[in-house]
């Protein structure tokens, strides 16, 4: 109303992250377009930077990882030219998720380093732990349980600090798959249970990879025979296409439940639904 167009711009950076942190992509994608297209046009860079990294964050989620990468390079790229290392710490991470999704773990591990590094030098504890999870994710992948243990507890210990449940809640779940992968299924079910505890009262807003915890506690669950595994199938499922239905764009709400996590959620669900009694 008072012509703030920095201001303006600024709050639609804040709504595109909070919806995303939500889970409403679609309104996420369309508030952060408009923050960037403002900033952009008034010049301040800090904050364009940042939109273009949370909007790259968003395509991920989606599943559309071309765009991603379109828009976390671009937002790296604005705030490395204005020297904003808080900025780039967080975006490096976002780079180093995009990587280990695409398979490539031996740079999501050294991308997630170098966001560490630059989180540390910050002193940004919540951009450390983002970098401590991807660097778990990749070295999860490259030397099983070396060093990923390590960087996950530290995320706990970050996110316990911090008092920011819903993020503990996600490095419990990396290493509950840890313990699985070990076979050490009282260690992988005391992770669990953590989760789905703290899941009755709370959520995952903010974590970067909700659809991943479940996916980890359905199979640790099922792996030890307990019954509220179809009950924790049930609720992915239904968040899934919940988010789904918030994505207005039909080839991006197709990505989305195409992507890795999405698409063995609805699979899982698909065989329960045939082996039960009709």
């Amino acid at each position: 109303q008072i012509d703030d167009r920095e201001g303006e711009g600024t709050i639609l950076n804040n709504l595109g992250q909070m919806a995303s942190e939500q889970g409403d992509y679609g309104a996420a994608r369309d508030y952060l377009v408009k923050a960037v297209q403002i900033q952009r046009e008034i010049g301040n860079p800090r904050v364009e930077g940042f939109a273009l990294g949370n909007l790259g964050l968003v395509y991920l989620h989606m599943g559309d990882l071309d765009s991603a990468e379109v828009n976390i390079e671009q937002g790296l790229q604005v705030l490395r030219v204005i020297d904003d290392p808080q900025g780039q710490g967080l975006v490096l991470t976002y780079r180093a998720l995009r990587l280990h999704r695409l398979g490539e773990n031996e740079a999501a591990r050294d991308v997630s380093r170098e966001a560490l590094q630059v989180a540390e030098d910050v002193g940004d504890r919540s951009a450390q732990a983002y970098a401590l999870m991807t660097l778990g994710h990749a070295l999860s992948v490259l030397d099983g349980s070396n060093g990923a243990t390590e960087a996950y507890q530290k995320a706990l210990e970050i996110r316990q600090e911090m008092d920011q449940l819903n993020l503990a809640a996600e490095a419990h779940a990396g290493l509950a798959n840890l313990a699985l992968a070990a076979y050490d299924l009282e260690q992988a079910k005391s992770h669990v249970d953590f989760v789905l505890d703290y899941l009755e009262t709370g959520n995952l807003d903010g974590a970067f990879e909700p659809l991943r915890v479940y996916l980890t506690c359905i199979r640790i669950l099922r792996t030890l025979d307990d019954a509220r595994a179809d009950d924790i199938l049930d609720i992915a499922n239904f968040k899934l296409h919940q988010q789904a239905y918030q994505i207005n764009d039909q080839e991006l709400r197709s990505s989305f439940l195409s992507s890795e996590y999405a698409s063995t959620i609805q699979e899982l669900q698909n065989k329960h639904k045939n082996n039960s009694p009709s």
